[in-house]
């Protein structure tokens, strides 16, 4: 069991948490899931993500970090809001990717204070959360354990309406590397790397320029450089946080950073433990409370390169895999609108006759701009693969989304304009060399 200190009402509870073992490093952690509040934290928020170090949590209109640290006197947690400046306050907050994964919290001996069978999701979805732009929060999945938002851009939509908001407690500043760096009073450290921005094309996906912007008053936002507003853009930070002090009480008392975007913070600790780098002047506690002087440097690295490129590159509308046969060719089921999810019951994936695998193609018309969502259930067989695309004006199909495999339930979505074509694609995953599963599945699609 581990101690939880912190849900912003400030109540103190206890709930399992998962661990595992990998490489000798007991901490190692599962990557997020995201749990529907359903009482266990206070109304406000919709839905929470607990990892090392810091719970996540979702309202309406912004994202708070619970930055928990252990100090002599306990546990001791300082919240960082990220608040949505300007969002439309009718954006849709709903959770996708269903988990098989279930919390419980047993808090007490009063069973009516206890809430079992808490669901769990893979994703926090805000729909609409600025005109044609949504969010979408998620497990950054090369580093497990560590939050991940990605913003989803419709096309013509305008990226100079996003504007986060971190309040006047923290002065927002950025490194030499475009990394946000965001440091509380206690000198408690979150970096948000410098966005990946990228657009899907016939040829793969390809990166654009763009970087995180100071707003003043505490606000961020983007500057996004050149690309085709004819196709959605993908905004891609990663969240992380490191602590500053040791086991007793450590208080950070000024922060300044330099024209290089080097980051100073002075205070004073009570730690035995507090960590020093070889060569300090002091590497040992001498008093019952020291000073300290902390340098950040800000180290430049080359930007990481554009995710790699997805399936479906230069292929026509009407050939959509090598073999073209039987269910093979997309369905048109007309114009999708909110409100009005479509479901096909019943499918199989299964060998052709000559022995390739059975690819299902289904074919949408966006009646209005928003986020179209596709969900497969197994039902049995499998596993199976899900994954989306769209046409240009030349007919070429183009990649949309990720593709994705494993359980019994596949999720996958992506912002579109009214009007525009989304094709579904459902496959057999392959599991071996020349080996591919077969299955059945229902299929259920909405926009929102």
């Amino acid at each position: 069991m581990q101690a939880r200190a912190y849900d912003p009402a400030g109540n103190a509870g206890f709930s399992h948490v998962a661990t595992m073992e990998i490489g000798g490093n007991p901490r190692a952690r599962m990557p997020l899931n995201f749990e529907a509040n359903q009482g266990q934290v206070v109304s406000p928020v919709a839905f929470l993500a607990r990892t090392q170090g810091y719970n996540a949590y979702f309202t309406q209109d912004s994202i708070i970090l619970g930055l928990t640290e252990q100090q002599a006197t306990g546990a001791v947690t300082e919240p960082l809001e990220m608040q949505f400046a300007g969002s439309d306050p009718s954006a849709r907050l709903v959770a996708i990717d269903p988990q098989q994964a279930r919390t419980n919290y047993f808090i007490g001996n009063d069973p009516s204070q206890w809430f079992t069978d808490v669901p769990n999701y893979g994703e926090v979805h805000y729909a609409n959360l600025y005109t044609g732009i949504d969010l979408v929060a998620h497990d950054n999945g090369a580093t497990p354990g560590h939050l991940e938002y990605d913003f989803l851009v419709a096309p013509g939509a305008d990226t100079t309406q996003i504007h986060l908001n971190f309040g006047g407690a923290v002065t927002p500043t950025l490194d030499a590397a475009g990394t946000l760096v965001l440091i509380l009073p206690s000198g408690t450290t979150v970096t948000e790397t410098a966005p990946t921005l990228y657009q899907n094309l016939p040829s793969g996906q390809r990166a654009v320029t763009g970087s995180f912007t100071l707003l003043g008053n505490s606000q961020v936002g983007f500057a996004v450089g050149s690309y085709d507003h004819t196709l959605p853009l993908f905004i891609d930070p990663v969240v992380s946080a490191t602590y500053l002090g040791g086991s007793q009480n450590d208080r950070g008392v000024a922060i300044a950073v330099d024209p290089a975007g080097d980051t100073f913070v002075t205070g004073d600790t009570q730690s035995n433990n507090f960590p020093v780098t070889a060569g300090a002047f002091q590497t040992a506690k001498a008093g019952l409370s020291d000073a300290f002087v902390l340098a950040r440097t800000a180290v430049v690295t080359p930007p990481p390169p554009p995710p790699p490129p997805g399936g479906g590159g230069g292929a026509s509308a009407n050939d959509f895999s090598e073999t073209n046969q039987g269910s093979d060719v997309a369905i048109d089921f007309g114009a999708i609108g909110t409100g009005r999810p479509q479901t096909i019951l019943g499918q199989a994936i299964a060998p052709l006759p000559d022995g390739e695998l059975d690819y299902d193609w289904y074919r949408w018309t966006m009646a209005a701009g928003g986020t179209f969502v596709a969900t497969t259930t197994t039902t049995s067989g499998g596993p199976l693969e899900l994954h989306l695309f769209t046409l240009d004006s030349n007919n070429t199909l183009i990649n949309l989304s990720d593709n994705i495999s494993g359980g019994t339930l596949l999720s996958v979505y992506a912002a579109a304009a009214a009007g525009q074509p989304i094709l579904v694609e459902v496959k057999g995953h392959n599991t071996g060399p020349g080996v591919m599963s077969q299955g059945t599945y229902n299929l259920n699609v909405h926009l929102q």
